[in-house]
């Protein structure tokens, strides 16, 4: 998938873009995945990676790893580089995650979001996801609750909602 107003390219995660993923992952988060984490999770058959490329110099601005079900994908984990941030790049992972919703049928979005991370929170309900459950200690920490948040995906050809704003 490519972008007029910002010349990206989503890709596969590979093995050689861990160290970059790992870059993100630290500048994103407070609790951050290390390598051995993000091997586990990918170990599993159904979970995969995707990752944001700067077509103009080939650095990962930005990835993905979700889990596909039958009927739905579950986003586990999704970053992009601080300074690429407001620039379309989590709108068009996300718009990747849609088509591929679209052609294995499936028909739902889920994402699990930290109740601290508002700025996850908004980036997700501006893009039409809305929030179903509280999960209550989900990362193992006392008094840490996450959103279940869903966007269900119609079989139509748009995208998402007019009143997107930039990620």
């Amino acid at each position: 998938m490519k972008s007029a107003t910002n010349p990206i390219h989503i890709r596969w995660l590979i093995r050689r873009d861990l160290d970059r993923v790992l870059q993100i992952e630290r500048a994103s988060f407070r609790n951050p995945w290390n390598i051995g984490d993000f091997y586990a999770i990918l170990k599993h058959r159904t979970v995969t990676g995707i990752v944001a490329e700067a077509e103009s110099s080939g650095l990962v601005v930005g990835y993905a790893v979700y889990d596909m079900r039958p009927d739905r994908i579950e986003l586990i984990n999704l970053a992009v580089a601080p300074d690429y941030r407001l620039r379309w790049i989590g709108t068009q992972l996300v718009w990747q995650l849609h088509d591929c919703c679209l052609r294995g049928r499936r028909n739902l979005i889920r994402a699990r979001v930290s109740e601290r991370n508002l700025g996850a929170q908004l980036f997700f309900r501006v893009r039409g996801f809305v929030a179903t459950s509280i999960e209550r200690e989900p990362y193992g920490e006392a008094d840490h609750d996450a959103y279940r948040m869903d966007y269900t995906v119609a079989a139509f050809g748009g995208r998402f909602t007019s009143t997107m704003k930039g990620s």
